[in-house]
């Protein structure tokens, strides 16, 4: 009885080391994953720096998040206490279907299929941001993408003075054309 107990025991415990041991790479994806959203929301709050809008804004500074509540709690974790033109920063997260007239900034994650949804209802006053190829083929404002393991950003000049941004010469010398794979 004593050698089964001895026995249980210790499978008992090579289990639980089995599932700390598998619980390790998604730990550490999701760390990078958090990581990475980090730096994402940290370009989001730069960009918005070095951009005027055409239109002043009352009120807290919105930046709307395509279709992704966990984005957006990141988001508004990384960005927490801080302000944009005076102004405290708020994010949520949006529909298609939703109205964006009070977005100052919509962001569109690389997961977004059709990204041209959101964009055909982003008001003249609401600058795009996004990550797929579809988001910049389709004419978005600012396209975050991943070049030898950093991210860059490509700035669309013409769809941002379309609109009447107003955008800085120190951030436009950074922008760089994506190469497309």
């Amino acid at each position: 009885m004593r050698q089964l107990n001895k026995t249980f025991l210790m499978l008992l415990s090579y289990f639980f080391i089995f599932l700390m041991a598998e619980s390790l790479p998604v730990q550490a994806k999701q760390h990078s994953n958090e990581r990475l959203m980090a730096i994402k929301a940290a370009y989001l709050y730069r960009f918005s720096l070095f951009i005027d809008w055409p239109e002043p804004h009352l009120g807290s500074f919105l930046i709307c998040v395509a279709d992704n509540s966990d984005y957006s709690h990141l988001i508004q974790f990384n960005l927490q206490n801080q302000y944009i033109k005076d102004e405290p920063i708020e994010v949520v997260s949006v529909l298609k279907t939703d109205d964006l007239s009070a977005c100052q900034l919509l962001y569109i994650p690389k997961n977004i299929q059709h990204s041209a949804d959101f964009l055909l209802k982003a008001k003249k006053n609401i600058l795009t941001l996004g990550e797929s190829m579809d988001f910049y083929h389709e004419q978005g404002m600012i396209y975050l993408y991943e070049q030898d393991n950093k991210i860059r950003f490509f700035i669309n000049y013409e769809a941002l003075k379309k609109n009447d941004f107003k955008i800085r010469a120190q951030l436009m010398k950074l922008s760089r054309t994506p190469i497309e794979e």
